[in-house]
């Protein structure tokens, strides 16, 4: 990867006049919780007792905010992430990764190239967000048939829906693990009916340290081509008014990582776009409001080889729009109606382009229904959609159809759900859920024909894949008691035709590419051959979570504690399915009183034993993590200045995460012990 530039680098200088400034300047964020506001598939604002939805703001996003969405995300209850070094690790919810994820942007889709390939990350910035919420099951359905798992909404502040006070905020960050530094700043406001925000940040680190371990028959203590710098910036400007705005933003993203499947392999990555969106407040006896929004992307990322060359070039070019309109409570009944839809333009050219050029379109109506009958609540969803996929022929250097002729595949999705929620009192609530999902195979697993390097395969697809069908029934319970609080939540997905990418058992020759780690360019040799198939699977887990307040005064101490379990079988081989995240048991502790903040956190995941032998795949050994931070904050003439300390990977344990790809969670552990300190600060 090439020199980090210095511009990119916060100096410790920065940081040091940072610091000091937090001593004389800034005041404490108040320890209260607040019970944060859920939106994401909740338009009625309903209370969200029993829902299986999780929320990262404040103090809990700071702590938790890595290089990628998918390691800010991990380890909540349900979620977890695919490895492949810092620069890509993609959130996997239940089980459920790629294309049955659904990733938004403020309420948009993240159109890119993050599902096609483990080593393609998701370009959203975490340091650059106010809040991120993740909502399992069911109610995902109205944001696509690809939410079969969830939806993962990362917000930020850069289309502003209201005019507020003038204000701002910066934040830096450096940790020893991996020489990171970042820093990010965001400036808003509001006058004269306008309101506008301006963010900007940037973050870099050197290869990740990780715990002495053996690597391709060498001992190493660093993840090899594991650095990464990346850029973000955004605008927005919006007209403002009692009951509504009208507003556009652009952002900008740009990252720089290095491939860990390959020694000296870096991706490229870029992603522009443009969001317009819309509220308005009715005076209707019916329509209480309408809204919309349209979002454009260009995105696009280069696969560079060490002499500079660049070896492929992926590009995806997007448009996704969505309009709908909300009722005032008629009866006991409220409604949402909306149409959406999507159309993107997707390209790959050089050594490994193993997808030919393909456009993707949908179109799709849904609704929401809800009705409170006393105690009880009832939601009935249902989404009507019809999509699209067409390729392009390509032919190699000797005339020959790389993946055949042009195909054109139209498909129509009907999903539903139901649920009904009961307050058995005013603190405890029982929640009950099924849907019926239908998902399109995505234009990868109809078409792919080629080496993928990433993952070391010949992978091919099947274009006349059908229809991907499930089940899913979903049990919850909420209890709350003052600041105690419990969630446990079950499921279980049954799939009539789950589409799996499997081993086949044939080796297909290749030519090795220059960068692959152990190959030299032009060296002939075989990789296993996978295949998408559509097999029954089913996929079934619970989650539990819990906080409890042991001492109130003027110092507080709060418990808290997860566990989470997913099991996925091949239900007609009898077989797990591959990359799997193992049993999860987590628990910590906050002290906090006079500004001070104290945490420690464990969490164990066990061995995971239960994955495919047949095709290769050998169990994955457990490890325990350790975190701990010390905080402080002040507030001094309307300033506040937040200081924290922080532990990852105290034990510096050796672990292997099992939903990574089997080559590359060998040659990529988990980062080992590391400590980071940042400094916030709002004007």
């Amino acid at each position: 990867m090439k020199q980090i530039s210095s511009m990119a680098r916060p100096s410790l200088l920065c940081i040091s006049i940072s610091l000091a400034l937090a001593s004389i300047a800034h005041a404490q964020q108040s320890t209260q919780q607040v019970e944060p506001v859920i939106v994401t598939g909740n338009p009625f604002g309903s209370n969200s007792a029993g829902r299986a939805e999780s929320v990262l703001t404040g103090d809990a996003l700071a702590e938790r905010a890595r290089a990628s969405l998918g390691e800010t995300l991990t380890n909540l209850p349900g979620v977890s992430s695919s490895y492949f070094g810092p620069g890509a690790s993609r959130p996997i919810i239940r089980g459920f990764d790629g294309e049955r994820i659904r990733v938004m942007e403020n309420g948009a889709a993240s159109i890119d190239a993050a599902s096609l390939s483990p080593d393609h990350g998701v370009p959203i910035e975490p340091i650059a967000l106010a809040r991120i919420e993740v909502l399992r099951g069911p109610a995902a359905l109205l944001y696509g048939s690809n939410a079969i798992g969830g939806v993962i909404n990362a917000i930020s502040s850069r289309l502003p829906r209201a005019a507020t006070p003038f204000g701002g905020q910066i934040a830096l960050g450096a940790s020893s693990g991996d020489g990171g530094r970042s820093i990010a700043a965001q400036l808003g406001g509001g006058f004269s009916g306008m309101a506008f925000h301006v963010d900007a940040s940037t973050r870099s680190h050197d290869s990740v340290r990780i715990p002495r371990t053996i690597i391709d028959d060498e001992a190493r203590t660093r993840i090899v081509n594991s650095q990464l710098e990346s850029r973000s910036g955004a605008v927005g400007l919006s007209k403002v008014w009692k009951g509504g705005f009208a507003g556009v933003s652009v952002d900008h993203y740009v990252s720089e990582y290095g491939v860990v499947a390959a020694d000296d392999v870096t991706i490229d990555l870029r992603r522009t776009r443009t969001t317009a969106a819309f509220s308005q407040d009715m005076s209707g006896a019916s329509v209480a409001n309408v809204s919309g929004h349209a979002a454009w992307t260009r995105y696009g990322h280069d696969e560079v080889e060490g002499n500079g060359e660049i070896g492929s070039t992926f590009a995806n070019r997007g448009l996704e729009w969505r309009f709908e309109a909300k009722s005032a409570k008629i009866g006991m009944w409220r409604w949402n109606v909306g149409i959406s839809g999507e159309t993107s333009r997707f390209t790959a050219q050089g050594e490994e382009a193993f997808v030919p050029p393909t456009r993707t379109q949908n179109i799709a109506a849904f609704g929401l229904a809800q009705a409170l009958v006393g105690p009880t609540e009832w939601n009935f969803g249902a989404r009507f959609e019809r999509a699209r996929v067409q390729s392009q022929e390509v032919f190699d250097d000797d005339g020959d159809s790389r993946f055949g002729p042009a195909d054109s595949r139209r498909l129509t999705l009907v999903n539903g759900a139901a649920s009904v929620t009961h307050s058995l009192s005013s603190g405890l609530a029982l929640r009950a859920g099924a849907s019926l999902t239908e998902r399109a195979p995505t234009y990868f697993e109809r078409y792919a024909n080629g080496v993928h390097a990433a993952t070391n395969a010949f992978e091919v697809g099947d274009a006349n894949l059908g229809k991907e069908r499930a089940q899913q029934l979903e049990l919850g319970l909420n209890w709350t008691q003052g600041s105690a609080k419990f969630k446990a939540n079950a499921f279980v997905a049954n799939f009539k035709n789950f589409i799996s990418l499997d081993a086949t058992g044939e080796m297909r020759a290749a030519e090795a590419h220059h960068g692959e780690a152990g190959a030299e360019e032009g060296e002939a040799e075989s990789v296993p051959e996978y295949k998408f198939n559509a097999v029954p699977a089913r996929f079934s887990g619970f989650e539990l979570e819990g906080t409890w307040r042991a001492m109130q005064g003027a110092q507080t101490l709060d418990l808290r504690g997860h566990l989470d379990v997913v099991r996925a079988t091949n239900r007609a081989s009898g077989e797990p399915l591959a990359r799997i995240a193992p049993m999860r048991l987590g628990a910590g502790v906050t002290w906090a009183r006079a500004g001070w903040r104290v945490s420690a956190d464990a969490l164990r995941a066990f061995k995971q034993t239960k994955v495919p032998t047949a095709q290769g795949e050998t169990p994955t050994p457990g490890y325990t993590l350790i975190s701990a931070s010390v905080g402080y904050g002040l507030n001094v003439g309307g300033s506040t200045i937040n200081l924290a300390l922080r532990g990852s990977n105290l034990g510096n344990a050796l672990a292997f995460n099992a939903a990574s790809v089997q080559t590359i969670r060998e040659r990529a552990p988990l980062p080992g012990r590391s400590i980071g300190l940042t400094a916030q600060m709002a004007l």
